[in-house]
């Protein structure tokens, strides 16, 4: 569901077309991600049409309301540890002690959740740290790819699994959306389209949960790409600040704001999105003509036999003769297919050919070239 998945999966499919000689098959799609709920890219069309933040909103996830969050903290989960030793800098308390914020501290994990911060003490874990006006600067390389980031709130430092020493970052919410925004959304674009992703990432914080009891959310792809001051510009800060608190509801309960990259030009419902689950008033599947400035709205790929018998090892039997779409959702992307050999059929779901091929979305259909 992440804008940044662009540049990873254009050079997916680069790396993956054969010379042109050898391409026997097209691959015809629309759309970027899984199609359900916000399409980035359909924001940003109608902001660029005159259309507000609230009433973007409340075309793709119907039947919502703006409700207000208050002031609930947000875990990220930033390193793991591997060797139970965490280094970090820009603290003024460890603990209840008062800390340097120009020094480098090192902290060790030891045995019987103790926390050793060296040259400082022992603490039971979790040990917080709290840094100054320039936030909390993490040494090393985050789970988010920045590598010593500055993070605001505080760190949590806590043992994890075995022999590791994991680094959470709590804050308010608002502040995390901060780092959130841009990371999920060029600062470039419109503020109410800014102001839509805002909305979208602080109510998707509400309603995820990804660790359990020592974080709530990743900072990748796996829940929202947030990147800390760092991730933080002028705009997009703005758009958060223009959203305070603000989140969606459905029924008086919070919404699950699935979002993507691109649409196609029409949603998918929830059901035929992530197969197997629950039908929903406010995700279902709605025309998205203002995505069409994307520049993914329509692609095509070129696939050579060998590439295709090659990536659909194990599910194809005998030389591939092509793929039988069983059954679409709504939009029209691919819940089933048939992937059919000269040896037989099987039957596969389309997010299983959209990652064996490196395909952007599930709407696809196959041709001879």
């Amino acid at each position: 569901m992440i804008f940044r998945q662009l540049l990873v999966c254009v050079a997916a499919l680069m790396i993956g077309a054969p010379a042109a000689h050898a391409q026997d098959w097209i691959v015809r799609g629309a759309g970027f991600g899984h199609g359900v709920g916000m399409s980035q890219y359909g924001a940003y069309g109608m902001a660029q049409q005159g259309a507000g933040y609230r009433r973007i909103l409340g075309h793709y996830y119907r039947g919502t309301a703006i409700a207000n969050v208050g002031g609930r903290t947000i875990r990220v989960i930033l390193r793991d540890g591997e060797r139970g030793r965490l280094s970090f800098s820009g603290a003024a308390r460890i603990g209840r002690r008062r800390a340097d914020p120009l020094k480098r501290y090192t902290a060790v994990r030891v045995p019987g959740r103790i926390v050793h911060v060296r040259g400082v003490g022992r603490f039971r874990a979790p040990l917080v740290v709290r840094g100054g006006s320039g936030g909390v600067r993490l040494t090393g390389r985050a789970m988010n790819g920045v590598s010593d980031g500055r993070y605001r709130g505080v760190i949590e430092l806590s043992p994890h699994a075995e022999k590791k020493l994991a680094a959470v970052n709590a804050l308010p919410v608002d502040l995390y959306v901060q780092g959130v925004v841009a990371g999920e959304m060029p600062s470039s674009w419109d503020l109410e389209a800014l102001k839509v992703q805002a909305v979208a990432a602080r109510t998707y914080s509400q309603t995820t949960d990804a660790g359990g009891e020592l974080y709530d959310q990743y900072p990748d792809q796996r829940s929202q790409v947030y990147r800390g001051i760092a991730g933080e510009t002028a705009r997009s800060n703005a758009a958060v600040r223009g959203t305070r608190g603000e989140i969606l509801s459905y029924r008086g309960r919070p919404a699950v704001t699935y979002y993507s990259s691109t649409s196609g030009g029409q949603t998918e419902s929830v059901e035929y999105g992530f197969p197997g689950g629950t039908p929903t008033g406010y995700l279902r599947s709605v025309r998205d003509p203002a995505d069409r400035i994307s520049p993914y709205h329509r692609w095509a790929v070129r696939f050579s036999r060998r590439t295709l018998q090659r990536r659909l090892r194990g599910v194809l039997r005998g030389r591939f003769r092509g793929v039988r779409v069983v059954r679409r959702g709504v939009s029209p992307r691919v819940v089933a297919a048939e992937v059919v050999g000269s040896r037989g059929r099987t039957r596969v779901s389309g997010d299983a050919i959209r990652d064996r091929l490196g395909l952007r979305s599930t709407w696809f259909r196959f041709a001879r070239r």
